[in-house]
Order: structure tokens, then sequence, then C-alpha cells
């Protein structure tokens, strides 16, 4: 399976240098390896990169093992991943079935008298990260795509940052501005969000959004042919990732950032129109070839419970006030993302269970290491980096706000048309998304001895404040 591993990330990678952005040799080894610090032993081992111990738990697997003469279930490591084991893993399994037999994978016939399999989109068939480990057994072919989700990751965050023009700074080497994009590439791929996430299909929706925000950001400087396919390439990979809430929330966020981006050719409206019109011509061809999965997922979600369920309580009287929460519990709930573990560590120490959604899981958190860095590129003198500490702060500060369920902010995005049939707390992946972008602006000014004195500060206040 390494093999299959080694293979999808060099053709990644390669792509990635011919077609976007040069990628020096040694990034290129760093990001492959990247993945492998979370899913290195499963790969190599040709094991499961899941939680496996939870069949131990629920019949037939339970009984089966009692029948044998096997030990009491023990207590799994993290019943959370409940649905990973229940959920997702059957319906990799109905995919490979139908493809080892012949069939296309439309139709799931093992749950009840079958459900939608392509058009549920959650199995993620037509995401290359799918398609491309398919072929492999079951156990092996979902550890090639968790290790796949996040290599894309990394290098859709790579080059974002490498082109943004992190470490550019007058006096600069190629390998700091290198060095920094690496930054920002780690905070993004292992920030909790995506970590916990992979193997849903909101990891693979979500995990390119870098590449989205690069696509962009080249539209609204060059507008042409590649930046269209830059962009048309993410959206594709967002949509068929198979959430499509966090290709919503993906693209809404894309247009804040294009809006940002095109913000200094205010006075230049021809250059804007034209970018512009290229914009709608990358969503024009991404959702063209998105339309194997696109049709299906349209006609199937109207008909699902889920679909009915939201519509029920968007019509309520309290519609306009169903995801916020107060602000003493919103502040509440912003303590994971700076100490994840405040609720407790699954498998290791009790866990504080009786919480809403956003409540208690750390997916705003990216690193405490990376609070530093992003101080340093704050307090950096006007001038000295690129554009973009003032976007990134606000994204981090957004998302936070977003993951807390905070009042304000969130009744009035339920307003926006599209959002109050959407679960808004999760754009909390819009906070390790600025931190990374301002931890790599941080690593960026660590050539300057100046910037080494601030994050020695940087870090012991970040200390002081964490231990507190």
């Amino acid at each position: 399976m390494w093999l299959a591993y080694a293979g999808s990330a060099a053709l990644v990678l390669w792509l990635a240098h011919r077609f976007v952005s040069r990628i020096p040799a040694a990034a290129a080894l760093v990001l492959a390896l990247l993945p492998l610090v979370l899913t290195g032993r499963a790969v190599l081992r040709g094991e499961l990169y899941g939680p496996s111990d939870l069949y131990a738990t629920a019949d037939p697997w339970r009984s089966l093992a009692v029948s044998r003469g096997g030990a009491p279930t023990a207590i799994p490591q993290n019943p959370i991943l409940s649905d990973l084991a229940f959920a997702n893993l059957p319906w990799r399994a109905a995919v490979r079935e139908a493809v080892v037999n012949g069939r296309a994978p439309l139709w799931n016939r093992f749950v009840l008298c079958g459900t939608p399999l392509l058009g549920a989109a959650q199995a993620g068939i037509l995401h290359p990260a799918t398609w491309l480990g398919v072929w492999l057994p079951l156990p092996l072919s979902w550890t090639f795509s968790c290790a796949f989700t996040l290599l894309l990751g990394f290098v859709s965050a790579f080059l974002f940052f490498s082109d943004f023009g992190v470490g550019a700074n007058a006096g600069a080497d190629a390998g700091v501005k290198t060095s920094a994009a690496l930054v920002g590439s780690a905070a993004w791929g292992f920030s909790t969000y995506l970590v916990f996430w992979d193997g849903w299909s909101v990891g693979p929706s979500t995990a390119t959004l870098p590449l989205l925000l690069l696509g962009l950001r080249r539209l609204a400087r060059d507008a042409d042919r590649r930046a269209v396919g830059v962009t048309s390439a993410a959206l594709w990979l967002s949509l068929c990732g198979g959430h499509p809430e966090s290709f919503f929330h993906g693209a809404a966020a894309g247009a804040v950032w294009f809006a940002w981006e095109l913000f200094p050719r205010r006075g230049r409206p021809v250059a804007a129109a034209r970018s512009l019109a290229a914009a709608a011509a990358a969503g024009l061809l991404a959702l063209a070839l998105s339309g194997p999965q696109l049709l299906p997922l349209l006609e199937a979600i109207p008909r699902s419970a889920e679909y009915r369920a939201r519509r029920a309580a968007v019509a309520s009287s309290s519609a306009p006030k169903r995801q916020a929460v107060p602000a003493g519990e919103a502040a509440r709930r912003l303590l994971p993302d700076l100490l994840p573990f405040a609720h407790g560590i699954f498998g290791k120490s009790p866990v504080d269970v009786a919480r809403g959604d956003g409540s208690g899981m750390p997916i705003g958190y990216a690193g405490a290491l990376l609070l530093p860095l992003a101080l340093v590129a704050l307090a950096a003198p006007r001038g000295r980096l690129p554009r973009g500490r003032g976007i990134f702060a606000a994204l981090a500060a957004a998302g936070l706000a977003y993951g807390a369920s905070a009042p304000g902010l969130m009744h009035l995005t339920e307003r926006l048309p599209g959002f109050a049939l959407a679960l808004n707390y999760r754009l909390v992946f819009l906070a390790p998304l600025g931190l990374a972008g301002l931890a790599a602006l941080g690593a960026s000014e660590l050539s300057r001895g100046d910037a080494r004195r601030r994050l020695a500060v940087a870090s012991v206040a970040t200390a002081a404040a964490l231990v507190r």
C-alpha cells in the first residue's frame, strides 16, 4: 500500500509543480512525508487507520467474539468516531463491492431496501482520495484515502502560502520563503479540524480550501487560463469530497477572500470586471466537471430526512436564534481552542460529553506553538510584511466566533441566503486557516534579529497565558 501512496504523492506533487507553482525538491519530500506523521504506521504496516476497536462493542461482531470465547469487550479509545466505523467505512465497502462486481456505485444495497450511494455524496466516490485507492483491500483503501486527504491539504496550503509571498521580505532568500510556506502548510494540515474530520466527507471537502484561495488570488491578479484551471480544480475537489455544506462554506469563504483581493482594483473597473468574468467561468467549469456528482446530489437532498428536519427548524419561530448561544456560553466554548483537552481526552481521561454541537470539540485548535509566530507577525512594523495579516487575523477571529456559536455574528450569518439551513459553527475552519497564515508570516520574519527577540517575548507571554 505504501507504493500506492508514494506513487500518488509523486503524481500530485508533479502536477502541482507543473501546472501551479514550482516546488523545491526538498519541500516536495517534506510535503510527501508530513501525512505519514499521523498515518505512517498504518501505511507502512498495511493496517487500518481508523477506529476498528469500535466493532467489538456492537453486534454482530460482539456476539461473534463472545461465542468464540473471546474476552469481554474493552472500552473503545474514542467512541466519538462511531460514524467512521458504522457509516463511512461501510460506504467504502459498498463502493468497492459494486466496482469489483462491475457495477456503477450508484446504489447501496446493504442498507434496508437500499439507499442512494452516489447521490448521498458522502462516500466521496468521484474524489481522487477514493478512486485512486479503491482497488486496494478495504482497510488499506481507507488508510490510503486518509493519508491522501492530508497530503492534498499540505500541498494546497504550501502552494497558497508560497504564492502569497511569505518570506519575500527584503534580504530574505528562497530558503526562508520555502520554510515559511512549510510552516503555514503544517499549521493547516495538522490543525484539529482537518485531522479530526479526516475520514468523514468533511475532510476532503475542506482540505483543499487554500488551493481555492490561491486560484481566486490569481484570478484577481492575472485572470488567465491557468488561474481559471486552478480555481476550477479546487472547486471540483471540494464538491466531489462529498459534503455539500462544507463546499458551500468554502465557496462563501472564497467569495470573501476574492472580494478582498479585488479591493485594490476598485479604481480599475476594466481589470476588476475581467477578474469577475474569469471567476464566473471557473465556477461554471467546476459545476460542469462536477455534474456526475452534483446532479444526483441535487435530486437526493430534498428527499432526505436531514433536509426536512432543517427546513422545519428554519420555519419555526425560534429559527433566527437556533444556532447562537448566550455570550457567556460562547466564551466557555472558546476554551478548547486554546486548551484542546480542557474537557478530557477520549480513551485517556473522563470526558465531559454533556455538551451541544461545537461546545467541546477543539476543532478551532491548530497548535499553541503557532501563537508566538502569529504574535510576531501582528507586531511586525507596517510595510515589512506582504499585505494580508489583517485578513488572516480577521479569519482567525471569525472562525473562533463561529466555532463558539457566538451571538451577533451567528445571527447575522443565518440571515444570509443559504446559511439558515447550514450548521454554521463548522465555519470554525477559518480559525486554523487564519492562524496558519499569521504563523507563516511570523516565520518569515525570523530571518531578522529583532523578530527573534519578539518571538522570545511572545513565547513567554503565550506560555504564561496558557498556564494561567
